[in-house]
């Protein structure tokens, strides 16, 4: 453990929540009246924000100073992660049977009628994978609450002021991008993305 590390571990910890809540807020956006093209995008940019908190937990963990409950959050957002990117492969083949010039339709040589049962299948994995995320995000809501709490009484009144401002900066970047707010039942508390 170096003291940079440790000294900006605060930070890492401000930036995973930021960027985790955030990507859990997009999550519970209602989609289904975009074009698959939207739904895609919008789940690349969940993916993006998944990396990042990714990137600093695992930046915040090399400090040493890590508990089991932060190692299991670590392995949780990677479950979140693998759902959320299997979300994303079930949108991009259902986008690439549904498209007009479908080259995989070209491919199979069949016309796109005959996609639209394939294409189905995979809107209804897709779907499958939401409610199946949307129900552990669910059951995470207290251990995270409990996790944050438990890494807030650790931190000193520097570090605290320091998590404070590093998360508060990265949330109003992050709200500023769209003005989706959710609140602790999943409910849309503003306008859409």
């Amino acid at each position: 453990m170096t003291n940079q590390s440790h000294y900006n571990r605060c930070i890492h910890l401000a930036r995973r929540n930021a960027c985790f809540e955030r990507s859990m807020e997009l999550l519970y956006i209602p989609m289904q009246d975009k074009s698959i093209p939207s739904k895609i995008e919008h789940i690349s940019r969940i993916i993006r924000l998944l990396d990042k908190a990714n990137e600093h937990a695992l930046a915040a963990a090399r400090s040493g100073n890590i508990c089991s409950k932060e190692r299991a959050f670590i392995h949780f957002m990677d479950l979140v992660m693998g759902g959320v990117r299997s979300i994303h492969f079930m949108m991009r083949h259902q986008n690439d049977l549904e498209e007009k010039e479908s080259f995989l339709c070209t491919f199979l040589g069949v016309p796109l009628e005959q996609c639209h049962l394939p294409a189905l299948h995979y809107q209804r994995r897709a779907e499958d994978l939401f409610h199946g995320l949307w129900e552990l995000l669910r059951l995470a809501s207290k251990p995270y609450r409990e996790l944050h709490n438990e890494m807030e009484k650790k931190m000193s009144p520097d570090e605290k002021k320091r998590f404070d401002h590093a998360y508060n900066s990265l949330r109003k970047e992050l709200n500023s991008e769209n003005s989706v707010k959710v609140d602790s039942k999943g409910i849309n508390q503003g306008g859409e993305s």
